[in-house]
This record gives C-alpha cells, structure tokens and sequence, in this order.
C-alpha cells in the first residue's frame, strides 16, 4: 500500500478511505494550490480520530505541527508514502 498516490478514490487510495486505521505510520500529503509547489508538506499520520464531519487522521509534521485532515475529502487528492520510504529521501519534498 505505501508509496501510491492518485487523485482518484481508486485502487490503493480507495484502501486507504476503506481502512483508514491502516495508514497509520505512514506519511501523506494532500493538494494546496495555494503552496507554490502544490503539495502540503510530507506529514506522518499517528491517528484516526472521530469528528462531526467524518472520521480523520492526525497528522504531524516535522516541525512539530499537527493537523486533522479528513478521510473522505475529495478535494486533498491525497498522496501516501511508507515510512522507510521518507526515511530513505528526507522530509524536504
């Protein structure tokens, strides 16, 4: 499952939406266009946490910051990668 991304609620990103408990350690990124380079910074989903508006993931980035990201958000064209995988490159992309 690590290392896919797609805009789409397909294949490995739609296991994501149907398990969400099985990103957990993983790290993500999700769609700005308001960021120069498109993409939020990489971020490492510790958790699900539940919200009125749908079940969320927890995600910390590197310098410190946490934010809640819905699960189901269509619009956040979510990109996944493995842990080992950030490891290996760095969080600078």
């Amino acid at each position: 499952m690590c290392g896919s991304h797609d805009s789409r609620p397909s294949g490995e990103i739609a296991d994501q939406r149907a398990d969400p408990g099985s990103a957990v350690g993983q790290y993500v990124r999700r769609r700005d266009p308001r960021l120069p380079q498109g993409f939020t910074p990489w971020a490492q989903i510790a958790m699900t946490v539940p919200s009125v508006s749908g079940l969320c993931w927890m995600v910390c980035f590197i310098d410190g910051e946490v934010d809640i990201w819905r699960v189901d958000d269509d619009e956040a064209h979510y990109e996944f990668r493995c842990a080992d995988q950030q490891s290996e490159r760095g969080a600078r992309q």
